[in-house]
């Protein structure tokens, strides 16, 4: 049923009677939500008059002089111990005509002949997520006297972040924490994506759903770094097909233990956000449940519609702030892959810092945590088969700071030093 006539009348009777329920419904519903033009009128009437502290009262509430015998028809239907039970009617009816709504606006979308139909497709189950997600009551708040025992209960019992396949790392930063854009950002062949996908392997062993865009590798080649560090094979001889009977074994081994994981890989190219985070939505549907991590590899190959290739610099602050509000949407961490410029190769000390982040500095603002590659003997250093993964920025915790990892690059793997 898409609208209820007799439930929006017995709502603003209950009003108009002097239900003692006033602050909850009108925490519920807004006046578009009503199907009926006048009982909107009436809604928003009664509740200008609670925001002034005013009585809701039929005779004095501002409305039009004629409305008021309705309103005094309205009054004997109304019996305030069911006003909540009649707002959530009047909200189950909206938010299905929303829904119809957006069934209308899949059908436009998908006739457009302008529209290309993976965006169509994109903005038609954003369209049906908003309508849906309209059914969900969130409080607007919380007085500092009731918050005392919440902030208490968060300090005595931290968020458990998603750990880390390094314990080091884990140890600096809390882990990934749901809600946070993680930044990884160096310069090529620094170990971005092999940062992301350990992230995801290890996420999706705990049981947690992960969606991974591959915007830069097909799926056989994430796959095949995937296959490398489980089966502990050379990356470079799985890739010329030139491994022993027992590589090949090994390979065949891990693929059992791996196939049922969580994890999703899309490798679509060009997609942008609005494509990514409806696929994300498809990810955690298949799974039934809470996503553990998203990661997006990479940044820079994200398509940002309506700006020009030549102008990186907005289009990049597009996709971060676009990810932060991912994070906060889906409630897990948004591991975003990025770019460093030159800036580091043409300093004498090479380490990598936040400033170095290639075309935007929104990256910075809108992360939680920086996590800056840096491959030390790529520069001449000593330190081979080295990674340092510098924290340049933790919204949550001690910034800069020095992780050092192995990269294992025939592996396919970065890992612990110990």
């Amino acid at each position: 049923m898409l609208h209820n006539d007799d439930a929006e009348r017995a709502l603003l009777g209950c009003l108009l009677n002097g239900s003692p329920g006033v602050d909850d419904v009108a925490d519920m519903l807004q006046g578009r939500d009503f199907y009926q033009p006048r009982h909107e009128a009436v809604w928003d009437a009664c509740m200008a008059a609670h925001r002034r502290g005013d009585r809701i009262d039929p005779l004095t509430i501002p409305v039009n002089p004629n409305a008021r015998p309705y309103l005094i028809d309205l009054v004997a239907g109304g019996h305030g111990v069911h006003a909540i039970q009649y707002a959530q009617e009047v909200l189950d009816c909206a938010v299905r005509r929303r829904i119809s709504e957006a069934g209308r606006t899949a059908v436009a979308l998908a006739e457009n002949p302008e529209l290309d139909p993976t965006e169509a497709g994109a903005q038609a189950e954003r369209a049906m997520a908003e309508a849906v997600d309209q059914a969900a009551h969130h409080e607007t708040g919380m007085a500092v006297g009731d918050a005392i025992d919440s902030v208490v209960d968060w300090l005595e019992n931290p968020p458990v972040g998603a750990d880390t396949p390094w314990q080091d790392v884990n140890d600096r930063t809390n882990g990934l924490l749901a809600g946070q854009l993680v930044t990884v950002a160096g310069r090529p062949g620094h170990g971005k994506s092999l940062i992301a996908k350990d992230a995801a392997v290890y996420t999706a062993k705990q049981g947690k759903p992960v969606h991974v865009a591959t915007l830069e590798m097909t799926r056989n080649e994430y796959m095949a770094r995937i296959l490398a560090a489980e089966a502990r094979v050379n990356l470079s001889n799985m890739l010329r097909r030139q491994m022993s009977d027992n590589e090949w074994q090994r390979v065949a081994e891990a693929g059992v233990r791996i196939s049922d994981l969580p994890l999703y890989l899309d490798d679509r190219e060009g997609q942008t956000m609005a494509q990514i985070r409806a696929a994300a939505r498809r990810t955690q549907r298949r799974y039934g449940q809470t996503l553990g991590l998203i990661a997006i590899d990479y940044a820079g190959l994200v398509k940002v519609p309506g700006v020009p290739l030549s102008d990186r610099r907005i289009a990049m602050g597009v996709v971060s702030g676009a990810a932060k509000s991912m994070a906060k949407e889906f409630g897990c961490p948004v591991m975003l892959l990025a770019q460093l410029n030159r800036g580091n190769a043409q300093r004498a000390d090479h380490t990598p810092v936040v400033t170095d982040l290639k075309e935007s500095g929104d990256l910075e603002q809108d992360s939680d945590q920086v996590w800056l590659l840096h491959r030390p003997d790529q520069y001449g250093d000593e330190r081979l088969g080295e990674l340092d993964l510098i924290v340049g920025k933790n919204r949550n915790g001690p910034a800069p700071i020095t992780v050092p990892l192995a990269f294992l690059g025939h592996y396919a793997q970065v890992a612990s030093l110990a």
